[in-house]
């Protein structure tokens, strides 16, 4: 019981600090965001026609 508290918290403490740095880089005009995988999606030939 203790230990699945422990992994609990841990992930808990995981989540507040992602939530904390995206948080942080969503303040700053310099970062772009591209998300990883199947999801990224770039149109690099529409400035073309």
């Amino acid at each position: 019981f203790v230990l699945i508290f422990m992994l609990d918290l841990i992930e808990l403490r995981r989540i507040e600090a992602a939530e904390g740095i995206a948080n942080q880089l969503s303040k700053s005009r310099n970062i772009v965001y591209l998300p990883h995988g199947p999801q990224m999606l770039l149109n690099i030939t529409g400035g073309m026609q």
